[in-house]
């Protein structure tokens, strides 16, 4: 093959790696899988023995490891960040530009981290990572041999480089975008809970719970944060509902609970108006459902109720027990545990319950 045409094969396969991480970026907004893919295809077109990627601290004066690949003791990175103006990696934030050192034993400007250099690298190629002007990180790539990289090697290098920063801004959007949203639905919980003084932080809690179980199952990241939401949200319907009923320091009678029996119907509704939030409607809706069938508000049984639901309401109904409400003190954890198990089959589905007491088990440790 003629030099001209492995230039030319090289360039199209460049192409393509960053063809694959913008694929990779669009599908998904975790940062750390698509910083990932992007040392995954350095490594493979810039023939890299070892990759880190450091981000830039809050102050602007330090430099801090945010992935790395091909680093036997990469703990020993993650302990330690540099000056944001030191070495191969300051000189390519500082300007801007691509710098090189042929053989990182002998540049003096290479003088952090000497354990490094018995994993026996030699060249080292340091890019800047920006967005828009502003600068955030640095990508650097090592071989072990000597004078591996050079000049064109650090305008590819820029592209993979380009590609880290959309994926990272993208992710810093989203997480603000998350927490924003959880702070709305946090604040609606509070308003919830701030009309009955015996359920104040109820919500918090139960959320707290019901994500406890989600993660023990192993759900995926989008369904925690749905039960999550829906656990902050699971009493909404109970706004509208008198005060004298929510207080009631005795037993309801028929209206009363036929009133009570409503705040999933009517939390449901409220949710259905927010279109944002309409996943969480079915986890709302069938809180209260039992899984033998002779809950509200419509006899769902067994697995006709959504996991979500049958999660929170064993969540509900512990943190209800180990509360003070106005009809009974709070019961002692031990007994609120004996009652789970004793509703296991009945009220609970006894998978939902057995992962809860586990995840608790696990807790205490």
């Amino acid at each position: 093959m003629s030099k001209e045409r492995k230039a030319l094969q090289k360039r199209l396969n460049t192409l393509l790696a960053v063809w694959k991480v913008n694929q990779a970026i669009t599908s998904t907004l975790k940062s750390k899988k698509v910083l990932f893919q992007v040392m995954d295809a350095v490594t493979e077109i810039m023939k890299a023995d070892a990759v880190t990627i450091r981000l830039l601290s809050k102050d602007k004066k330090r430099l801090s490891l945010k992935a790395a690949k091909g680093i036997v003791k990469e703990h020993r990175l993650k302990k330690r960040s540099i000056r944001a103006d030191d070495g191969v990696a300051g000189e390519a934030l500082s300007n801007g530009k691509p710098a090189i050192s042929g053989n990182i034993l002998k540049d003096k400007r290479y003088t952090y981290f000497p354990w490094l250099k018995k994993e026996k690298l030699r060249s080292l190629l340091c890019v800047p990572l920006s967005f828009k002007g502003r600068k955030i990180g640095v990508l650097s790539i090592y071989n072990k041999k000597p004078s591996f990289y050079k000049k064109e090697d650090g305008e590819t290098l820029t592209m993979f480089a380009n590609q880290a920063t959309i994926a990272l801004e993208n992710a810093r959007l989203f997480e603000e975008l998350h927490k924003n949203y959880l702070s709305t639905i946090k604040t609606l919980a509070a308003i919830i809970d701030l009309k009955d003084k015996y359920t104040r932080g109820h919500s918090e809690k139960v959320s707290y719970y019901s994500l406890l179980m989600a993660e023990e199952l192993g759900l995926s990241q989008r369904r925690q944060e749905l039960i999550q939401y829906a656990a902050y949200l699971h009493d909404i319907g109970k706004i509208g509902i008198n005060i004298a009923i929510l207080q009631k320091p005795g037993p309801l009678n028929a209206r009363e609970w036929a009133v009570i029996h409503q705040h999933p119907l009517n939390g449901s509704a409220i949710i259905q108006q927010l279109g944002f939030l309409k996943e969480l409607v079915p986890i709302i809706l069938y809180h209260h459902e039992r899984y033998n069938g002779k809950g509200y508000p419509e006899k769902k049984k067994n697995d006709e109720i959504p996991l979500g639901a049958r999660i929170m309401a064993v969540a509900d109904a512990f943190d209800a027990m180990t509360s003070t409400r106005a009809y009974r003190p709070a019961l002692p954890r031990k007994k609120a545990i004996e009652e789970l198990k004793r509703n296991r089959g009945t009220q609970f589905d006894p998978m939902v319950v057995d992962v809860f007491l586990s995840a608790l088990a696990k807790k205490k440790k």
